[in-house]
This record gives structure tokens, sequence and C-alpha cells, in this order.
């Protein structure tokens, strides 16, 4: 179906010998495209029987997690394989040196990983211990350095006349009066250490009180940040606290310091350079111990990373076959399991049915067994996935609309229109030759380098490559219609012609910097807007009006777009009520009332009004003001009940009363409309209710699943030969000769319950669409002036850019050489302006207000967005996901 619809999709059920079910699977797997029903969904995860095989497999990935980490903070490069393609050769050439078969490859990978980080996870043990030996010393270091300063002010400090033992330091750690010292038979005491810088404050309040201000507390800030093993850096300061000496004191300034869990260090009596040139010597030491412990670790990490005739990592290797490994034990994990086979449910492609059982009949024949089997389900009541073909062109707009909700099965895909509406509504938002070429360039440049920035930090975007393309085209193309290059007219006036204005006659309207604009009679501008009009005084005026009138134009044509989908899948799924009863109603409404707006809008843009003139005119004159208000038309019509003394529309809908009577006929048509839409479908269907059911008023889903066999005198066979089968028109289904395994009754539960819906039930749902579509009809055309409001804002705020920065200062000064100098130094701002607020804030503002038309106002009208998408069972997507994801 293309684009358009989703793919049919058809449902097997598969049989797969449980001795083989690795292998097979691992086939499937590469076939990549069935997509398996979990029949395990009410079972505990844990209880599943391939549960224990994730696990392992979990755990393996956080040890090559650890092995990777280690790596990279030993600078050691583990290269990807380029593609899915090197990873099977590479992978395929290490299990055939190993000498094992698939299924226990696995087993071996665990196990050498194992190993690997047991060496990595000793080595760096002993490698952080050395390195925390190292923190250790240099703080000590650190420590005596800094408080041997403290020591000897304190020595050349001086007593009070009082004696007083007692100094003070100021905040930043300076001493400004001095420290403590032994005198009198006074004994002084100092204990040193270290702590956080943020714990500075609490910890000299808690010294403060518990000494009750007997003792001084000194801090100085580390030179750098003590880092870690793992780099991390911490902010660190050195402590030195003096006290009067005493057992009782000692042990309360003790614990305390203890209590923050820094380190306290001893200070020597006496010979501190000592004790600091022994610590340097150990220092040193302990550098040569680490670097050879690292360099040792590298050695390893290189050694383990490195494979024969390949750049590839090995540990990357491992990596992905485990990703690919536990895929394949999840899938395992949908099938029921029996005594002796696995038994599933699959959807398949109709169009790749063929294939499937191509290759099944292949695995078969290469390994000679009897499974797998698969049989066509008939009748089952499941809603299938949804598949809708993408390439590289279409699958951007497609996620577009999956973000707001996959599409039901069959359902019209909104993202066949998108693919132009969407672009289109953009470069009216932003229409603007200049930015408009700039985007193009830039959607440009990643279509044609693709190839090459796919894999850099540029590859997300080269996703949007076509998407910003057609959005650069369509702001451009809107950018000529405007005639707006940044705000500067690229053609002259071809339709009108200045002169100076005439004091006795009034009623010119086109006014140009003090001159009037008299236009052409016939003259038609070549293409676009005519330039003039962004310099005359009435420049708003007349291009909000026509920005105004499109915008709405367009939306109505963009929602009566959506209306008309709704009778395609009407007619799609046999819907008649549906479509007699909503979509005639719907579309009826939008037209009677906004199809007639707009007709009116077309009319008064084709009505030459400037040659209409009463008899005591004069004929230069022109008499725009005659033409008609199509809101007060509008306004009329609903509150005047179609009155109205406007003549313009004579020619088109005959006399007041003429017009009068079509509007009344227009506002009668679209009352009718609402009870066609909020009580036929619910009475309809209470009627069938009563008819099927014997007056109970619930209605029922489809029945049970059904079985075709393929031949009846093999009934009695668990596998049935279908070695001869050749085409998708002889699979048939058959049941599962197991006792173990009731099919039948899981098929029944993925179908879901019969549905029951109670006549209330239905009657308020068909309330809340008719009430939803009613005022969403206003409000939803309401809501397209944003395709006005912010082309007005882009062109205002271009224009601004240009008057104030280039224009007023430089273009229109006087002195040549002057303006010259202004410009040099302005166009960087302007250019800055035009970068991030034109090009990169407006033109995501106008995405997402083109995003917000396309879900709501658009897709409401018929897409429910309900479904849920085709994930097929497939290698080669789960390895390049792997293949993108940055570690």
């Amino acid at each position: 179906m293309g684009i358009f619809r989703s793919e049919d999709m058809d449902l097997y059920e598969i049989t797969i010998p449980k001795d083989n079910a690795w292998e097979i699977m691992n086939k499937l797997g590469d076939i990549g495209i069935m997509h398996f029903i979990n029949l395990n969904k009410e079972e505990q995860v844990f209880n599943l029987t391939y549960a224990p095989f994730i696990k392992r497999c979990e755990e393996t990935e956080k040890r090559i997690s650890f092995i990777e980490q280690e790596c990279k903070r030993h600078h050691v490069e583990m290269e990807k394989p380029k593609s899915v393609e090197e990873f099977l050769k590479n992978i395929n050439n290490i299990q055939n040196k190993m000498k094992k078969a698939g299924d226990l490859f696995f087993e071996s990978i665990e196990e050498d990983i194992k190993e690997k980080e047991k060496f990595v996870q000793d080595q760096t043990s002993k490698s952080k211990e050395i390195h925390d030996s190292f923190t250790l010393l240099f703080e000590y270091k650190t420590v005596l350095m800094k408080a041997e300063r403290i020591l000897q002010f304190n020595a050349r400090g001086l007593i009070n006349e009082e004696g007083s033992a007692l100094g003070s330091l100021n905040g930043e750690g300076r001493p400004d009066a001095p420290l403590m010292r032994d005198s009198a038979g006074i004994s002084v005491g100092h204990i040193a250490g270290t702590i956080n810088k943020d714990e500075e404050y609490r910890f000299k309040k808690l010294i403060f009180r518990a000494t009750r201000g007997n003792a001084l507390t000194y801090f100085d800030d580390f030179d750098q940040p003590i880092k870690d093993y793992y780099g991390n850096g911490q902010q660190k300061s050195v402590y030195v606290v003096i006290f009067q000496d005493g057992s009782s004191v000692r042990e309360k300034i003790i614990k305390i310091c203890d209590s923050f869990l820094g380190e306290r260090f001893d200070i020597p009596t006496g010979g501190i350079q000592d004790k600091i040139s022994e610590i340097n010597h150990k220092i040193n030491d302990t550098q040569n111990v680490i670097g050879a412990t690292h360099e040792e670790i590298r050695n390893y990490l290189m050694k383990i990373n490195k494979m024969e005739n390949t750049s590839t990592s090995v540990i990357q290797l491992y990596k992905w076959f485990i990703v690919k490994e536990k895929a394949l034990y999840e899938n395992l994990n949908k099938l029921k399991m029996g005594s002796r086979l696995l038994v599933g449910l699959f959807w398949c492609p109709t169009s790749q049915t063929k294939y499937v059982s191509d290759e099944i009949q292949r695995i078969k024949q290469d390994r000679n067994i009897s499974g797998p089997q698969m049989w066509k389900r008939e009748g089952h009541g499941i809603t299938p996935p949804t598949y809708v073909k993408t390439n590289e062109f279409t699958v951007v707009f497609q996620q577009i609309v999956d973000t707001y909700g996959v599409p039901d099965y069959k359902e019209v895909n909104p993202a066949m229109f998108t693919i132009v509406s969407f672009p289109f509504l953009f470069g009216v938002m932003y229409g603007d030759m200049f930015h408009g070429f700039m985007l193009l360039l830039v959607g440009s440049f990643l279509t044609l380098f693709n190839s090459k920035l796919k894999d850099t930090a540029l590859g997300g975007i080269c996703m949007a490559r076509y998407i910003l393309l057609l959005m650069g085209f369509f702001a451009f193309f809107c950018g000529i219609c405007y005639n707006d290059f940044a705000s500067i007219p690229v053609w002259g006036s071809t339709c009108f012609t200045p002169r100076d204005p005439v004091p006795d006659i009034e009623g010119e309207t086109t006014k140009v910097e003090g001159q009037v604009w008299d236009d052409k009679p016939d003259c038609v501008y070549a293409i676009g807007i005519d330039p003039v009009w962004y310099k005359s005084e009435n420049e708003l005026q007349f291009i909000n009006n026509m920005k105004m009138k499109m915008a709405v134009i367009f939306g109505v044509a963009h929602m009566s777009l959506g209306i008309f989908m709704k009778a395609f899948n009407a007619f799609h799924f046999k819907r008649p009520l549906d479509f007699f009863f909503e979509f005639l109603p719907q579309i009826t409404l939008l037209w009677v009332l906004f199809g007639w707006m707009n007709l009116l809008i077309i009319i008064k843009w084709l009505t030459p009004w400037y040659i209409i003139r009463t008899e005591d005119e004069v004929p230069p004159l022109q008499n725009v003001d005659r033409a008609p208000g199509i809101i007060t038309v509008m306004i009329n019509m609903f509150l005047g009940f179609g009155e109205t003394d406007t003549k313009e529309f004579e020619s088109i809908a005959g006399s007041p009363d003429t017009q009068k009577y079509i509007s009344i006929i227009l506002l009668v048509i679209a009352l009718i409309c609402i009870p066609l839409m909020l009580l036929v479908k619910p009475l309809v269907l209470r009627s069938q209710l009563k008819k099927h059911h014997g007056g109970q008023a619930s209605f029922q889903g489809r029945g049970d699943s059904r079985f075709q066999r393929l031949d009846s005198d093999e009934e009695d066979n668990e596998f049935s030969d279908t070695n001869n089968i050749q085409d998708e028109s002889k699979f048939t289904a058959a049941p599962v000769k197991s006792d173990e395994i009731n099919l039948e009754e899981i098929v029944k539960n993925e179908a879901g319950d019969e549905d029951h819906h109670d006549f209330s039930e239905i009657f308020i749902h068909q309330l809340i669409e008719t009430i939803e579509f009613v005022l969403g009809t206003i409000s939803n055309t309401a809501s397209y002036l944003r395709l006005w409001a912010l082309s007005l804002a882009h062109s205002q705020l271009a224009a601004v850019f240009f008057e104030k920065l280039l224009d007023d200062m430089g273009l229109q000064s006087d002195s040549i050489i002057f303006g010259a100098i202004v410009l040099f130094f302005l166009f960087p701002a302007w250019a800055s302006f035009t970068l991030f607020v034109l090009m990169l804030m407006d033109a995501m503002e106008c995405f997402l207000h083109t995003l917000r038309l396309h879900w709501v106002e658009f897709q409401n009208k018929f897409y429910k967005g309900n479904g849920y998408p085709f994930l097929p069972f497939n290698f080669r997507p789960i390895l390049e996901q792997e293949k993108t994801r940055k570690d």
C-alpha cells in the first residue's frame, strides 16, 4: 500500500524444537521481518525460561562497561566496527578461532570477560591503594608546611601585659595578633589535619563551643583541589587548632576532628623540615610506582583490545555480540514453552510471506531438523501492527506523525500529505527569499555530504536533511511571492506611477513618502506583491488583510483534506454510518460556514472595486472603501439572520433579499448538520444492537479464532511436512498438538475481551466528538491565523534589524566614508541578529507552530493514532543503534 496505508499483515503460528531454539532464533533474527507477540505478558519476568540468560547478558554488559571506563581513563582507544558486516566477519573469525558452536560462544565470551575484568579490577584496586597513599603523603606534606608557618609565628609572638596566652586570627587565616605560646608554666598543644573547604565554619563553631573559646582555629586552603583515583577533585583546607593542653581538652578536639572524616596528622615538636624531606622522598617513590602500575594496566588493556588484521576493538565486538544475544533471548521469552517445543505467534507482511517460508525451509534443510513449522491463523481477532514502508526521504515525515501517535492498522497515513503540507505551511510563516535561501543551502549541504557527515556530530541533523531542504525551498518560494528579501524589495514597482498630491482632491489611498502613486488600470504585477506597498502609509493594512485571508483559505483547504480522509477511512473499513453521518455533515458544516467565507474572499479579490462609482464621483477617485466587510457579512449571517444592505455582491448573489435567503439557507444547513452528527449514528447502532442481541444494549467483537487444516491425514503429527509448499495460498492454519500449551486461550486473550458498550456510552462518545468538531470548526480555523501572525512577525523583525542597524545609520549616511565605516562595524551585529533570532529562534518557532497545525487542526479530523508499530526481530537495527550510541 506504500505510504498511504500500512502494509497488509498476516498472523502465523510457529513451533520451534527446544533443542534447536537458539540456532533457529538466530537465523530468524537474520531474516528480520517477524514481529513476535509476547505470549508471556502475564508471567513474572524472572520466572521465564530464558530470564537467567538475559541476566547473564546484563551482568556481562556491566563488566564490559567497567573495562570501557578503565580504557577511557587510561586513554586506550576502543574502535567500534564500521558496519554490521564487519562485526559479523570479525566475530565469526573469533568464534572459529575458539572452535565454539554458536549457542556455546556466549559462555566462552562470558568467561573471557570475567577473567579480564578480574585482572583489571585487581590492578585497579592496587593502583587505587597506591594513589590513596600518595594523596595521604601529599596532604601530610601540605599540612606540615602550613602548620610550620603558624607555629613559627606563635613562637615569635609577644604576651600581653595581663599574661594572656590568647590571640586571634582574622577571617582569612592571617594572624593579626600573637597566638599562644608556652609561658609561665602553661602547656600549649596543637592538632592539625585536613577537612573539606565547605566544612570550615561548622568545624570552627564546634571547636569554640567544646573548648569554651579557649582554642584558636587556623585555616589555610590547599593550592589546588585534591583529586581522587577517578579524577574527581575536591577543595580541601588545612586546619591547625592551638589550645591550652590538657587530656580532656585534647580528647574533645580529637573527637571533633575525626568526626569530619578528614585526615589528622601528628606534627613533630622539632625537625619539621626533615620530616618534609622524608615525605618528599616517599612521594617520589610512590609516583614511580603509580606510573609503572598505570603503564602495566594500559598495556594490558591495549593487548585485550587488539585483534589481528583489524583495528576493531575485541571488547567492542564482545559488547555487540552480547547486545545481539540479549535480543535473541528476549524474543525467545515471548514464546510459550512446552516439553519439546516452543510455540509462538508472529506477524509478517503479506508481501514477505513467501520469503519467510523459503528461509524456514532452508533452515530445516541445512540443519536436517524437523522444525520450525509455521501455520497461518485466520479469524483471530487480534489487531495487527502498523508497518509503513519508509525510505531516507519519507522517514523523517513518518517520525513526525508517529510522535503524535502510530496510525491504526490500515488507517490513512497523514505522513503522505505532511511531506508537502508541512514545509509549505512553514514557508508561509517563514517566507523570505534571503532566509529561505540560507535554509535551502543548509539542507543542500547536509544532503550532498550526508555520507561524510552521518558519522559525525552532525549525524542527528542529517536525518532531517530533506525536510530542511523542502522548508528552505518553500520559504524561498513564499519569499518570492511576498517580494521580501530580508525586508529589501528585489524588484521595483511596475503597476504604480508616482505623482505629487493634489490638495483639492481627496481619496488617494496609496501614498509613499509624501507622494501619491496612481495604479495603472488592468496592470498585473509579474509575481508576488508590488514592492510599493512596503513603503506605503497603509502597508500593514494591505499586507495584513492579504495574509490573514490567505491563512483562512489555506486553513479551510487543509482541514477539508483531513475530513475527506475520514471518508477514505469509512470506505476502507466499510463504515457507512461514519460516511453518511459524520463525513457528510462535517464537510457540509465546514463549507457552508467557512467555505462560504472563502468564496466571499475570492469574490472580493477578483472584483475591481475601483471602477464601481456613484454618479457624483469624479472619475480619478478610487472607491476602495465601498468594498464590503466580510466579517460584517458573516456576523450578520448569525446575528441578523442574513440581513444586509451590501449591494456589492449583487452580481454574484443577487439583491440584498437574495443574499439574505442564501445566508439563511446556509445557516439552516449548518444547524441541521449538528443533530445529524449527534443523534443518527447512536440511534442506528442502538437499533442494530436490539436486532442482534434481543434488546440487550451491548455489542460483541469478533468471534473465536478458527483453523483450516492443510491435511487432515496428518492431524496426529506434531509437525506437518511443508517442504513442498511453494506459495502463500498453501499456508493454512493448523493446531499445535500439545497438551501443555493452550494456545487457543492465549489467542483469545490477545484479541481482547468482547467489547461491551451500552447506549449511554455510545451517545456520550458521540456527543463529545460532535461538540469537539463544532467548536473546533471555529477555533481550528482561527488557529490557522498563526500563518499570518508569524509571517508578519518575521517580516517586521527583518525590517527592524535592517533599517535600524544598516539603513538608517549606514546606507542613508550623507558621507560615503562615514557610512562605510559604520557598516563595517554594524554588519556583524546585523548578521548575528539575523542568524540567532531569525535563522534559529524564529525558524524553530515556525517549525513548532507548523507541527501544531498538523497534529491538532489537521489530524484531529480523521486520525485516531492508536496503533502500535511493527517491530520485527531483526539484529541489524539493534547493531546499528549500538554503532551510533555515544559511550
